[in-house]
Formats: structure tokens, sequence, C-alpha cells
């Protein structure tokens, strides 16, 4: 049977190789899969006999040989392959992106939780900062107050210790002034004595007086050096109260002036010593 073919073939394009080997390649985020066997070689070896039989010189003499039909069906087989493995590609990066756009929507909330969180822990900063300042300013208050307090303990614990030597130094004032008194008490027993001797026996008043004279002289000189021991006692504390020049120092110093002008005062403030001088006086009038 004669089939009529026209002699005039088809001008067809020519199919660069990376055309056909794009759907060859995986994309990185792509999910890995087994690889797809393709004859590289034979889709090559094609190839260039197609690229020969464009570039030759079409005639039409019956002889010229004609593009077998196999061969576009290769390819076309070949292409749609290709493209129903890029359509499984983009399926799968569509699922990757997605399941990538999930992960951000995911992360971008948890950002926002963190700067929400962020905020609150900035806030009970800046609460806690201002707490510690008014507990240090109300530390700095308490301090203050507790150096005034120790302060006045200080104060009340040296007004303390001076009513404690001023009570000791009454005291031995009392004590000396009961020396005074047992002494005043025997000098008016003696002149007692002496009187019931005079009026007893009247033969003889010179002895009398003359033993009465020469008591007296000795109360008199006992008087003299009492005094003059207090007043040594006040011109010491005199001269240590003037030399000092620490607060202590100057303390002790106003203490043994203070109990030395006591000792001065409670001597000159004897009133048995009148008594003696006016019965002296009667005694040397005599």
């Amino acid at each position: 049977m004669a089939v009529t073919i026209d002699s005039t073939p088809a001008t067809l394009l020519p199919i660069p190789k990376t055309h056909l080997l794009k759907g060859l390649k995986r994309h990185a985020s792509a999910p890995a899969r087994p690889p797809m066997t393709v004859d590289l070689s034979k889709i090559s070896e094609e190839h260039q006999k197609m690229s020969k039989q464009r570039s030759a010189p079409h005639t039409r003499s019956s002889t010229s040989p004609l593009r077998p039909k196999t061969n576009l069906l290769n390819e076309l087989a070949i292409a749609q392959s290709v493209a129903s493995q890029l359509r499984v590609d983009r399926d799968e990066w569509r699922t990757t992106a997605q399941l990538q756009e999930q992960q951000i929507a995911y992360h971008e909330q948890e950002l926002e939780h963190q700067r929400h969180a962020f905020a609150l822990l900035e806030e009970q900063h800046a609460a806690v900062g201002a707490e510690r300042k008014e507990i240090i300013l109300a530390n700095d208050n308490l301090f203050t107050l507790f150096r005034e307090a120790v302060n006045k303990h200080d104060k009340l614990a040296d007004d303390l210790n001076e009513s404690k030597r001023a009570t000791a130094r009454l005291k031995k004032s009392d004590r000396a002034k009961g020396k005074v008194l047992q002494r005043n008490l025997r000098l008016k027993s003696t002149l007692q004595r002496i009187g019931m001797q005079a009026s007893c026996s009247p033969a003889a008043p010179n002895a009398n007086t003359e033993a009465s004279l020469l008591e007296a002289l000795a109360a008199a000189a006992e008087r003299i050096d009492e005094l003059e021991s207090k007043g040594e006692a006040l011109l010491e504390a005199l001269e240590t109260r003037d030399d000092s020049s620490e607060n202590e120092e100057e303390d002790d110093g106003n203490a043994k002036l203070l109990e030395a002008a006591v000792a001065i005062r409670g001597v000159l403030d004897e009133e048995s010593f009148a008594e003696q001088k006016q019965h002296w006086e009667i005694l040397l009038a005599e």
C-alpha cells in the first residue's frame, strides 16, 4: 500500500539538554527520595542524530531517511516523565513551604510571647529598683536614728558616771566630817574636864590654863596641817585640769578638782572650829 508523505520536512527547533534535564535536579529544601534512572547516553545520541538531520540539506529524493516515529515517542515519554517528576517536586515543595510557613507563624507567636514576658520582666525590674531605693533611704534614716541614740546613750552614761563620782565624793566628805565631828566631841569633852578641874581646885588655875593652852595649840596645829593638805590637793587638781588636753583626762581633772573643793570646803565650814576659837580667846584673856 502506497503512503504519500510530504517531502518537505517540518522545521523543528533544537531542544537543549538543560531543558530536558531540568527536572532531574533536586531542590535543597525538597526531601530526598530514590533517584530516577534515566539513560543519559541514549538521550544524548538521539539528540545528536536529530541535530545532524536538521543541519543537513533536505532533498526531495525518496532515498532520504525519514525521522522515525519511535524517536518522537521516546522523547515524548521522557518529557512526560520529567513533567510528572516536576509535578511531584512541586507538590513536595508546596507541602514543605506550608510546613515552613506554619513553623514561621509558630516562631513569630513564640517571639511575641517572649517580648511580652520581657516587657513584664522590665516592669518588675523597675518596681524592684524603686523598692530598693526606698529600702536604702529607710536604712539611711534608721542608721541616722541609731547614731543619735548611741550619742544620747553615751551622754547619759557619762552623766551617770559623773553622778556616781559625785556620790562617792560626797560619801568621802561625809566620812571626813564624821571624823571631824568625833574630834570636836573629844575637844569638847576635854574642855569640860578642864573646866571641872578648874572649878574643883581653884589653887591651881595657872596649871589648868597652861594645859588648856597646850591642848588648844595642838588642835590648832592639827587644823593647820589639815588645811595645808587639802589646799595642796586643790592646787594639784587645778594644775591637772590645766594640763589635760583630751576629754577623758579633762573629766578626771574636773572630778579631782571638785573632790578637793568639797574637802576643803568641809574643813572651812566646821562649826566646832569657831567654838574652839572663842574658847581660845577666853583662855588668852585669862
